[in-house]
């Protein structure tokens, strides 16, 4: 079992309906303090594999070389993360190695529990693969179980010697197997549960289905406290921003008081059936300072998460969500600041 202030990175993407690109932005927000890379493959260790290593020293003749330590694992190695962690070959080379030594059942188990760690939800082509793979080290074994029954094996040598080849004959059956599990690797990169929630939320996410650890109630819990938190700003659906096409929240035409702010209007066509790119692009034409468009959009458009806006006025392509609320925030402020924005 996961300490309870963890949640895997599968589970945090589904929860949060994260693409590749922003899991591996809060990779790099939360690094290295928060993140975990091994933490799964540590628990499955412990639980089903160390036992079973140990129960096989007897049989491998070369201890030293042949038995592997769980891989140690320091944050502070590399600068780059995602580079560190995704491109390591500590885990793959562990897990290779033990495969060959110990036993399919104890394997199993083992990788089975770590997957219970890791998905929300069964993924069928990883089962598919992974029975692949167990099918062909129990075809393996099955032919070991009938040359070691036999009388004239039952010496210790005689047995030492029939493990080491098996562990031989799986050791090039792994080399060449196409099972995989960079992307069980990936999925199961462990994460600060409070720490990540509170980023996403920062940023201008919010939860879009419960998972298992991550409940709407521990959100609400985790981020009301939080110092100058924005506040939830939900995806706004296909309906919604459809319905605010069709007949925009506009404002009252009474212009600020304020002498100090310059009054603009805001042609109402131009935001009349449209989606927020039309409406960025038709009012860009007319001039209309950038700060006014996001002003529109998010007061009279109704389009809620100001990440999204931000993003709209992004000049650089894959910059992190963080980046894309700012901007959003500083474009509405000046808006404030600066405008009387009335409808006509």
């Amino acid at each position: 079992m996961l300490d309870d202030k963890l949640t895997s990175l599968s589970k945090l993407q589904l929860a949060y309906d994260l693409n590749e690109l922003e899991a591996d932005t809060i990779i790099s927000e939360l690094w290295p303090n928060g993140i975990f890379p091994y933490a799964s493959w540590e628990t499955a260790y412990k639980q089903h594999w160390k036992q079973a290593i140990s129960n096989n020293i007897n049989f491998i003749s070369d201890t030293e070389q042949k038995i592997p330590s769980f891989p140690e694992f320091d944050p502070l190695e590399n600068k780059e993360p995602l580079l560190h962690i995704i491109n390591s070959p500590r885990i793959v080379t562990f897990f290779k190695n033990i495969a060959a030594i110990i036993f399919v059942i104890d394997l199993k188990e083992g990788l089975e529990d770590l997957c219970n760690l890791t998905y929300e939800e069964k993924n069928k082509e990883l089962q598919d693969d992974m029975g692949e793979f167990f099918d062909g080290l129990s075809e393996l074994e099955s032919q070991y179980n009938k040359e070691i029954s036999h009388p004239s094996n039952w010496e210790q040598s005689a047995k030492s010697k029939l493990f080491q080849g098996l562990c031989n004959e799986k050791h090039s059956f792994i080399a060449k197997s196409p099972f995989c599990i960079h992307k069980l690797f990936r999925d199961a990169i462990v994460l600060d549960k409070t720490a990540a929630i509170r980023y996403l939320d920062k940023c201008g996410y919010s939860l879009k289905r419960a998972v298992k650890g991550i409940s709407q109630s521990l959100v609400n819990r985790l981020t009301k406290d939080m110092d100058a938190s924005p506040p939830e700003e939900p995806e706004p659906s296909a309906a919604s921003l459809a319905a605010s096409a069709e007949s925009p929240n506009l404002p009252d035409d009474t212009p600020d008081e304020s002498s100090a702010k310059k009054t603009i209007v805001v042609p109402r066509y131009l935001l009349a059936g449209k989606t927020p790119n039309a409406v960025l692009n038709g009012m860009r034409k007319k001039e209309i300072d950038d700060c006014v468009i996001a002003y529109v959009l998010f007061y009279w458009y109704k389009l809620a998460n100001k990440r999204l806006i931000g993003e709209l006025f992004a000049v650089k392509p894959n910059q992190i969500p963080s980046t894309h609320y700012r901007r959003a925030e500083s474009l509405l402020k000046r808006a404030n600041r600066e405008y009387n924005i009335t409808s006509a």
